[in-house]
């Protein structure tokens, strides 16, 4: 029996102590997205702002989940958003990285036209 996904893509990332970029990182990405989308933000016990604001990011788009837990370390908390994620594909982004603007459309594109089960982009270092 086939397994069936509510969503088809799940962005997933793991927040610690991230109040000056965690916005700007998703006023990137929610453009990129649908209804067919979901933006895990995992709040890992940050000690600054950052829940609060994962918080208020959430309650203004209902793509966005958020979820507040003790820090215990980025490895654990992406398990923790691989446990939470219903999407078919899943997507790490850090809280301090600039996806450009077609980054989402562009991995899933390859993702599906290949039939593949991983797609792996190159970075660009700002200076």
């Amino acid at each position: 029996m086939p397994i069936l996904f509510m969503k088809q893509l799940s962005v997933i990332i793991a927040v610690y102590n991230s109040a000056p970029y965690i916005t700007q990182c998703v006023e990137r990405i929610i453009p990129q997205m649908d209804s067919d989308m979901e933006l895990l933000l995992l709040d890992d016990g940050s000690n600054d702002s950052s829940g609060a604001l994962c918080t208020k990011l959430a309650c203004d788009n209902p793509l966005i989940n958020v979820e507040h837990f003790e820090h215990c370390g980025v490895s654990a908390t992406r398990q923790r958003g691989l446990e939470s994620a219903q999407g078919k594909y899943l997507l790490y982004i850090d809280a301090d990285d600039e996806v450009s603007s077609t980054m989402i459309g562009e991995m899933l594109k390859c993702a599906e036209s290949n039939d593949a089960d991983m797609v792996i982009c190159d970075y660009k270092e700002l200076t």
